[in-house]
């Protein structure tokens, strides 16, 4: 049953998902990652993430599935953010539209990503080694995708031009699809 509905909800996200803009200019991304409401979002993300490594970590890491998982799942739409950008970045120095002398910020993306992928890995790893997987996996794949969607949401504002009926379908199709994972879980875990 769960798979039947994981693929049914993933369908009808997929059915209606906001449709996603191409972006032909470094110019174009750069202006969207520096908008106010992402850099906001970009620095309640660094604000939370320092306050779990050295404080709420230690204290409450052991005890809260949560704790880590949030940090992942938060850093981890940085790094789809970063990902995207640092794709377009090198597709435009790749066909000639970056000009050499703003190389740079194929570099400072790639560190980036490369910083955003090693914080969310060794947390998960953390995460991994004190919870059962059949707990954390379902919990991260729900916050990282909630994540994703709400930073997507901040940056590319699609839900912003979707009508009410493809937004409560996307929804519901999400909404399944949580379903279904948690119910994966459950009975996975009356196997053992």
């Amino acid at each position: 049953m769960g798979c039947i509905l994981c693929i049914l909800g993933s369908t009808v996200f997929v059915i209606h998902a906001p449709r996603e803009k191409e972006f032909e200019s470094v110019e174009a991304i750069m202006e969207l990652i520096l908008q106010m409401e992402f850099l906001y979002y970009f620095f309640i993300v660094c604000a939370m993430a320092i306050l779990i490594i050295f404080f709420l970590g230690p204290k409450y890491g052991n005890r809260y599935v949560m704790v880590y998982i949030f940090l992942c799942s938060s850093v981890g739409s940085l790094t789809v953010m970063t990902c995207k950008a640092l794709g377009l970045t090198i597709r435009s120095s790749h066909f000639g539209v970056l000009p050499t002398k703003d190389l740079w910020i194929v570099f400072l993306l790639f560190l980036a990503v490369v910083f955003f992928i090693c914080l969310q890995m060794n947390y998960l790893n953390k995460a991994l080694d004190i919870f059962d997987t059949s707990l954390v996996t379902p919990v991260y794949y729900v916050t990282f995708t909630t994540m994703v969607i709400a930073v997507s949401g901040i940056v590319f504002k699609e839900w912003a031009n979707m009508a009410a009926t493809e937004v409560l379908g996307a929804l519901c199709g999400f909404a399944i699809t949580i379903v279904a994972i948690f119910l994966l879980s459950k009975s996975r875990n009356k196997c053992y």
